[in-house]
């Protein structure tokens, strides 16, 4: 008979005995403690049941550098695809993917040429790892014999987030108490960037709408809202306002606004409690968000803090060099476009255009089409929630506005955890 179990109830004695390891490895810096963890961790990937080992991937996204300690800095990297590769070894699966290994090879050898072109061979073996990972998530997507259920999926990237910020608040607890308290250091925990941290965290808020048992998984939407704010991305404050926002506006749709009234004094009492106990904290976090902002009367250019000048230099440089932008520069266009700080346009989709040019880009959507058309369907209750559907997608969608994600190694996987949401359901 087949394991019902979900991902959290299969592995949570799993991910404890890992956690544990790894904060005694990460607390006495010890290299053969952290070698250990990785090969639990392989070794729990390879015995994890078929309908589950998909969400080892995204557990691991927002842990990306928690193994640096090892100094082989791929090797979250190298765990995140083991479970597609053990899926389609064990489950017959070439066979019935070939269309998807012939799309990642084409968008591989798409990047060669660039590579080779503009001898830019110091990005070649990322854009090996890069390639396969797009492939290897293509043919999981797309394989209907499998169901990937929404509460697993929120399941495992919040557990993620969770353990990546515990595990760093145990390395590093006076970094934490004093930079974090007093708002002088943005929260990364071990996720590489905490801007990418910041669109784990968004993601996972938005998709906590959509899922089966909100209640029941409550504290760790709490404590992940908790961890977005320490981030201190702006892009965290406007987004997860709008889903906050979002989320009141619903409950207050599906409950009877008579008991609502009846308990709002109740509530009124607790957040005056609340504010009077923490006024000066809460006060001092407000200028704090304020002075991210860029204060009041800020330029757009000050509040994106100078991403909208380089999306304009390079949308004006495509419109002005249009002829250049045919096939694209490569993974690196920043190096060849010419702008002074050679930085990369802080825009996924800017991103795409000036890498892989006009041919590349309508091609690289064509696949996107075809990944969300045949990815799986997920299993879901909750048949009234047909209007908020796309809410999750629309969250990402808006966030790669403002972060080059492209040719990040997490990009593959992030879009196999998105595209899920944008079937119906078929049971």
């Amino acid at each position: 008979m087949e394991n019902k179990l979900s991902f959290i109830q299969e592995t949570y004695k799993s991910i404890f005995i890992i956690f544990l390891i790894s904060m005694y490895g990460i607390a006495r810096e010890n290299i053969m403690v952290m070698f250990l963890v990785a090969v639990l961790l392989l070794f729990i990937e390879l015995r994890t049941n078929k309908n589950n080992i998909f969400y080892w991937s995204f557990f691991l996204i927002p842990n990306i550098r928690f193994l640096d300690t090892t100094s082989v800095k791929f090797l979250v990297n190298f765990l995140m695809v083991i479970p597609i590769v053990k899926y389609m070894i064990c489950y017959d699966f070439f066979r019935k993917r070939f269309l998807g290994i012939i799309f990642g090879l084409a968008l591989f050898l798409l990047e060669v040429l660039h590579i080779v072109y503009f001898e830019t061979y110091d990005i070649l073996f990322p854009t090996i790892a890069w390639g396969l990972s797009f492939s290897l998530c293509i043919m999981a997507s797309t394989d209907k014999s499998i169901t990937i259920n929404k509460g697993d999926i929120y399941d495992s990237l919040s557990v993620g987030i969770i353990f990546s910020s515990l595990l760093y608040l145990i390395a590093e607890p006076k970094s934490v108490f004093t930079n974090f308290y007093n708002f002088t250091e943005r929260f990364i925990a071990y996720a590489d960037d905490p801007n990418y941290f910041s669109l784990y965290i968004l993601y996972c808020l938005s998709t906590w709408i959509l899922i089966d048992k909100k209640k029941y998984r409550f504290g760790t939407f709490a404590i992940v809202a908790f961890i977005g704010f320490l981030t201190s991305s702006k892009m965290e404050f406007i987004l997860s306002s709008l889903i906050f926002i979002y989320i009141a506006i619903d409950f207050f749709r599906k409950n009877n606004v008579k008991n609502i009234i009846k308990k709002l004094p109740l509530i009124l009492f607790a957040l005056t409690v609340f504010v009077s106990y923490k006024m000066e904290t809460i006060l001092d976090y407000c200028e704090h968000i304020l002075t991210r902002m860029g204060g009041v009367g800020a330029s757009i250019d000050t509040i994106t803090t100078g991403r909208f000048h380089l999306q304009m230099y390079y949308l004006n440089d495509f419109v002005e060099s249009f002829s250049d932008y045919i096939l694209g520069f490569g993974f690196t266009y920043f190096r060849f476009l010419g702008e002074p700080s050679v930085r990369g346009a802080h825009n996924t989709y800017i991103d795409i255009l000036a890498a892989w040019g006009i041919i590349g880009s309508i091609f690289f959507f064509m696949i996107i089409y075809f990944w969300v058309h045949k990815s799986k369907y997920v299993y879901i209750q909750n048949r009234h929630l047909k209007s908020s559907a796309y809410f999750p997608t629309t969250i990402f969608c808006l966030v790669l506005c403002s972060l080059s994600c492209f040719s990040a190694n997490m990009f593959p996987f992030m879009l196999m955890a998105v595209f899920p949401f944008l079937n119906k359901d078929r049971n």
